[in-house]
């Protein structure tokens, strides 16, 4: 079973998932992007499911991809 998850800001007044891990969007050099990161809202293993939240900071970037299957991350 998941557990709700709150979307609140910080002491600096930053917006985040309460109890979520910021993670690195992908590792550098391997396609190009700058300024993102990732959290994993959802996971259900068992049926290859997650639900991410990206978030690409002002002046960031990431490419344009369509993917036919799951993702190993």
């Amino acid at each position: 079973m998941s557990s709700v998850r709150r979307f609140a800001a910080d002491r600096d007044g930053d917006y985040r998932w309460d109890a979520v891990d910021l993670l690195r969007y992908k590792e550098e050099g391997s396609a190009p992007f700058k300024d993102i990161t990732r959290q994993v809202l959802f996971s259900q293993p068992d049926q290859a499911t997650e639900l991410r939240y990206f978030e690409i900071a002002p002046g960031g970037y990431s490419t344009l991809e369509r993917h036919q299957h799951t993702h190993p991350y």
